[in-house]
């Protein structure tokens, strides 16, 4: 895989779990503005867009990954998936 595909994948991973509603580990954890989780979305598929672009195509790892289960429910994700080679 490309190094820029991997590296948008992974931050789409991360935006998309910081969107879920809390940030850091542990009780230190704040609780993320629900304007700001929709924001992190919108930025998880933008970066997975831009992980695509660069050749990512492992639909069955996304597919699979945790960190983007709240991406699966999404109308965008049909999409991005495909677009993986994903069916």
């Amino acid at each position: 895989r490309d190094a820029l595909a991997v590296a948008y994948y992974n931050l789409a991973c991360g935006l998309a779990r910081s969107a879920q509603g809390r940030e850091g580990p542990g009780p230190a954890a704040r609780e993320v503005p629900v304007a700001d989780r929709a924001r992190m979305v919108d930025d998880a598929f933008t970066a997975l867009e831009a992980a695509v672009r660069f050749g990512f195509r492992d639909a069955g790892h996304a597919e699979q990954d945790e960190d983007l289960a709240l991406l699966r429910g999404n109308g965008r994700w049909g999409r991005v998936k495909e677009a993986m080679g994903g069916k």
